[in-house]
This record gives C-alpha cells, structure tokens and sequence, in this order.
C-alpha cells in the first residue's frame, strides 16, 4: 500500500493481484476509507494420470482515518492491472477570501 500528497487530492494505491473489480469494495463513513474485499482464486491442472487443483480465498479489511479537508462526496476509485488507485480531492480554499470578523456574543 502506498500513499502520496499531490496538490489538488490524497492517492492511495493499494496491490490487489487477482481480486476482481467487482470483488473490490470502497466506502467512506464517518471520515474513514475503508477498502475490503475478497480474494477467490481456483486453478486445475488436468493432464493424463496427473490432476491438480489449488484454491485461494480470503477476505481482507484496510481502515484509514482522512485527513481535514477531503471533498469525501467526490471520491473516486479506479482498478487497473491488480492496482486499485483512491482519489481522494482536497476541498478547494479560496485564497483571495478576505477574513471575516467574528462578533462575540
């Protein structure tokens, strides 16, 4: 798993080798990421007087607390060659806004 700092958003990627995209699960709540999904893996080999057959499954669960200032409403998540990449765009400041003035009451 890695994770970077960009100038408009926060990447996470994350190596998933052979979980499917539909296997993928990505949610935000409560101002966490959490990624989890299921590894399904089944392979035969079949030859004459020679049969194998090797299964895989297994479920996994990745929490992360975001930091302040995540547009969390358009996050976006894509998988690519066993990679997932999460987006996550930081809410954009207006830097020109002048500073207003708080009455204490």
């Amino acid at each position: 798993m890695n994770t970077r700092e960009g100038d408009y958003a926060y990447h996470v990627e994350v190596d998933l080798p052979g979980v499917q995209k539909k296997d993928i699960n990505v949610e935000v709540k409560d101002n966490r990421l959490m990624i989890s999904g299921e590894r399904k893996s089944k392979k035969e080999v079949k030859e004459v007087g020679y049969y194998r057959s090797e299964s895989s499954y297994g479920k996994f669960e990745r929490g992360f607390a975001l930091p302040e200032g995540v547009d969390s409403e358009n996050v976006k998540a894509s998988c690519e060659e066993g990679v997932l990449e999460v987006t996550l765009p930081k809410l954009m400041m207006d830097k020109n806004k002048k500073s207003k003035q708080i009455k204490v009451t």
